[in-house]
């Protein structure tokens, strides 16, 4: 028994160390804010991170946006007047290029404007959904 809570108790040292040398290897001696500048970020793992964030925030896109068309798909089996629903989401796969034309130009001020119209476009698209089904028929 004590053998294992020895062996436990190395390993939550080990565990405590990696945690606390991984900050303190980002940054560099001296500095007091612990905030790591863009300027000393290797260029490569920037770009590299900026490519597979551009990857999967489009695939999540594309996902949003599917599983919208199947929400609405559901709801007119139903028998629910779609047609505000479908324009909302129109609205919103027409912003795909504005998006993707802003993830490659490395725009963050244009992503920045596009993830809020975004969000408004998706929380009418919540109401909408949302006053349809209180509703009814």
């Amino acid at each position: 028994m004590k053998m294992k809570s020895t062996f436990g108790l190395a390993l939550l040292g080990l565990f405590l160390l990696a945690i606390l040398a991984v900050p303190v290897a980002a940054v560099t001696a001296g500095q007091e804010t612990g905030v790591v500048s863009d300027t000393r970020i290797d260029p490569g793992l920037k770009e590299d991170l900026w490519e597979l964030h551009k990857e999967y925030r489009l695939s999540i896109f594309d996902l949003h946006v599917q599983e919208g068309g199947e929400i609405i798909g559901v709801m007119e089996e139903y028998g629910y007047d779609t047609s505000q629903l479908q324009q909302i989401m129109s609205d919103i796969a027409g912003m795909r290029g504005e998006l993707q034309a802003a993830l490659s130009g490395d725009d963050r001020a244009a992503l920045h404007h596009i993830n809020d119209q975004l969000r408004v476009l998706w929380h009418q698209f919540r109401d909408t959904m949302r006053m349809l089904l209180r509703s009814g028929l």
